[in-house]
């Protein structure tokens, strides 16, 4: 009698001891998750705002290749315009060239013909 109760006092007494430790140590999980919460919302917002910036970058970047890239063509086509220009110039000196040439051997002949020479 006595000793079976003093047995079954002690099975009970370690299912409350086993059971409040389980439930101690839910409580520190629920605890330790609760603390850890507001970091991770933070990291979160830290990665969020990093991407953010890292995409900034990115269009910056492409707006400075695009602007580089628009000063690049202009100084070109500037570049390309003063060439043609040089060029058209040269093709009009010789045009001229040419014509003074021809008109000197038109009037040589003019003068050979009427016997000046």
């Amino acid at each position: 009698g006595e000793g079976r109760d003093n047995a079954m006092a002690l099975v009970e007494k370690e299912k409350n001891e086993a059971h409040s430790a389980q439930e101690a140590h839910r409580e520190a999980n629920e605890k330790r998750r609760r603390e850890k919460e507001p970091l991770q919302r933070q990291r979160q917002e830290i990665e969020g705002r990093i991407r953010a910036t890292e995409s900034e970058i990115e269009t910056l970047q492409d707006d400075t290749s695009a602007k580089k890239r628009q000063k690049l063509e202009a100084a070109q086509s500037a570049e390309m315009e003063k060439e043609e220009k040089k060029e058209f110039r040269e093709r009009q000196e010789k045009a001229s060239a040419t014509e003074a040439d021809l008109r000197q051997q038109h009037q040589a002949r003019e003068t050979e013909r009427a016997g000046f020479v």
